[in-house]
């Protein structure tokens, strides 16, 4: 099934699955192998980046000219076998296109009279063939995607196999340490890019920038392979429920690895360690105001009114369902009203921004994506078991992107919500990824979703102020760049300090926050108190 990205950041490789390609082509032939399995090993290229030409010329959202891309998938190669791009590459490109259509069988205009007799796919193995072992077996159709990428828009490229992996750990459950690692880890002291947040490594009190030096004891130099592979998160895959005889015990749950690690915060002299216990868990994305001693969310922004105040981090696989989890607990315990903060939410997937948008929604249009070429896709909620009898207020910022866009997009429209803030990013383009070979992807641009109303969300090159895009907030409350960073990383510290940690933070203070507070004052106005 192939799914969709609404995220500024490839997410995104591994969010969505690559369109099926040709076999990657094989490794290139060495000085003893036969002619025939050199020309084999460039017919292969050809193919495949001929059929990925066609393909990135088929989906794109605009219409491209087809010798951009084969031009652009040409120029790369040379690029990257550092030869001077032929001057008349083009000429020789448009010869081939022409040729092409010269060929073409009357009785089926789209078929070849000889299927892989096509002079652009010649073309393309002729300069291949030129080329030589300058480029040697993936290096080769690499350069081609990288060309090609380097003519589309600012939110296609190439996407790595680590970049992957990293998206595919926000996918459902995770296991391990709950931490990203700087890459050469193993190598010497290691440092910490990312901290899962409701992991073993958040639960004991890391953060990004640590750096580990040991691991039980040993430098980590030293540490055996497999042992800091456990320091990682990884994706937890579906599995077959056993299915046990009725008198059979249930066999006995495995009790949590530990690993000790000895880490040095940034400005600190003295080392500190953590005993991290290994264990599955899904990383949050959806939180709250402050948490308890148990680690968990407390949602309350002013308890004796019943006031709550939701963070979504980003729409990663299973954010709706936290939401929901979190709207069933506040109904139960009576809420008057919510506070729905969208700020730096990066997007994700485009069915969890509909899902997320659906909780607070009846009969309705969330949003439409369209794309070159095929039918307008509207996405509905329905009737159903929803969160409509308390008033909201969204809170967005320029870096509330995508997905958030949507959600917020969505509520204003339909005026279930009020929008506190500044002007989103307007980021609407939609997004799937094409297989270039094993462990890389081109993530391209197909098409873009729009409003409820219409309207778009998506900021063209060369829109300005005026111009539609983004979602402009019903109260503006703007803050500086500089401020705006400041609470940006002032969230994260607090999203990562544990339940139980007595450290004093900034937004251990709400008037720190001047938009939460805007937005609280914005949602006692909706229930008519001052």
């Amino acid at each position: 099934m192939r799914m969709i990205l609404i995220s500024a950041v490839l997410l995104a490789g591994g969010v969505a699955a690559a369109a099926p390609a040709p076999p990657a082509p094989p490794a290139p032939p060495g000085p003893a192998q036969e002619p025939a399995a050199r020309r084999g090993e460039v017919a292969a290229f050809a193919r495949q980046t001929f059929y990925l030409c066609n393909q990135v010329i088929a989906a794109y959202a605009e219409p491209l000219p087809p010798e951009d891309v084969y031009e652009a998938a040409l120029a790369g190669l040379y690029r990257a076998a550092r030869k001077p791009v032929p001057r008349d590459l083009r000429a020789q490109v448009r010869r081939a296109i022409n040729l092409a259509t010269a060929l073409r069988d009357e009785s089926s205009p789209d078929a070849l009279v000889k299927p892989g007799d096509d002079p652009r796919e010649e073309l393309i193995a002729a300069v291949r063939e030129s080329i030589g072992a300058a480029l040697s077996g993936p290096a080769a159709l690499r350069a081609a995607a990288r060309g090609i990428a380097g003519r589309l828009d600012e939110h296609s490229g190439l996407v790595t196999v680590e970049e992957q992996r990293r998206s595919a750990g926000l996918d459902r459950l995770c296991v391990g340490a709950g931490l990203e690692l700087a890459d050469g880890a193993g190598l010497g002291p290691t440092k910490v890019e990312a901290v899962h947040l409701g992991g073993p490594a958040q639960q004991a009190g890391m953060r990004p920038g640590d750096v580990i030096t040991h691991v039980d004891g040993t430098a980590i130099e030293s540490v055996a392979p497999e042992k800091l592979v456990l320091l990682r998160s990884g994706r937890v895959l579906d599995a077959p429920t056993q299915v046990l005889p009725p008198d059979a015990a249930p066999p006995p749950e495995p009790g949590p690895a530990t690993l000790e690690l000895t880490y040095r915060r940034p400005g600190e002299e003295r080392e500190r360690t953590a005993v991290i216990a290994l264990q599955r868990f899904r990383p949050e994305s959806v939180l709250g105001v402050r948490r308890d001693d148990a680690n968990r969310w407390d949602y309350w922004l002013d308890e004796k009114g019943r006031l709550a105040y939701l963070r979504i981090t980003s729409l990663s696989r299973g954010t709706a369902e936290d939401l929901r989890a979190a709207l069933e607990s506040l109904r139960e315990s009576k809420v008057r009203g919510l506070v729905l903060d969208l700020r730096w939410c990066p997007g994700g997937y485009l069915r969890e921004a509909v899902e997320c948008a659906d909780l607070f929604l009846g009969n309705a249009i969330v949003t439409t994506e369209r794309s070159r070429g095929h039918p307008d896709v509207p996405y509905r909620s329905a009737e159903g078991d929803k969160f409509l009898d308390f008033p909201l207020v969204v809170l967005v910022n320029g870096e509330s992107v995508g997905g958030a866009e949507l959600i917020a997009a969505a509520l204003q429209d339909h005026q279930r919500a009020v929008v506190v803030g500044q002007r989103t990013r307007g980021k609407g383009s939609v997004q799937e990824l094409l297989e270039v070979s094993d462990g890389l992807a081109l993530k391209l641009t197909k098409g873009a979703f729009v409003r409820p109303s219409g309207k778009g969300l998506h900021r063209r090159a060369g829109a300005g102020p005026a111009d539609e895009w983004g979602v402009v907030p019903d109260e503006d409350c703007r803050v500086s760049p500089q401020l705006s960073k400041r609470l940006r990383e002032w969230h994260q510290e607090y999203a990562l300090r544990p339940g139980a940690s007595n450290e004093r933070l900034m937004l251990d203070d709400p008037a720190a926050d001047p938009q939460r507070m805007a937005a609280a004052a914005a949602l006692r106005r909706a229930l008519g108190e001052r």
